[in-house]
């Protein structure tokens, strides 16, 4: 079994001048902080793991990151619904997020950390929902850029 790593990644890496500080904001519960940052090596960027306890307690700020992600997981145990926990302690730090994402710094949520950020409110115009069929669906999702997108 081979397992990738930054050191064995793909000749097609980005190079970068200056590479971006990726904040991947880990939680109680949350599970894929280290893969996520791992990609987002691969990718270019210079990914720290902070935990939300940090963020609360001023340790670090958000405004030194040009990349904020929210991993998947359990966050909380997800004990009141997917994400609900996360987005309620989350609201503490409304006004750096709020700063944040209205500097058009781009903001990833993973599986549930995209819940935590639709019940924050910070995703406009979203809402959660059963899915079609009522039961848990697992499956590839296929995308593509649209033409009139600005990013490589």
């Amino acid at each position: 079994m081979s397992v990738l790593t930054a050191e064995r990644s793909a000749p097609a890496t980005p190079r970068l001048r200056r590479p971006p500080r990726a904040l991947v904001l880990r939680a109680p519960g949350t599970n894929c902080d280290r893969e996520t940052a791992l990609a987002l090596e691969l990718a270019g960027a210079r990914p720290e793991r902070v935990h939300l306890d940090a963020l609360l307690a001023g340790e670090c700020s958000l405004a030194d990151f040009a990349l904020l992600v929210f991993p998947g997981g359990f966050s909380f145990g997800d004990h009141l619904g997917a994400g609900t926990l996360w987005a309620h302690t989350l609201d503490a730090l409304r006004e750096p997020l709020d700063r944040f994402v209205a500097s058009g710094r781009p903001v990833l949520g993973i599986c549930n950390g995209f819940q935590a950020l639709l019940k924050l409110g910070l995703l406009q115009g979203g809402a959660l929902g059963p899915n079609a069929n009522g039961r848990f669906e697992c499956r590839w999702v296929w995308l593509r850029r649209p033409e009139t997108a600005t990013t490589p």
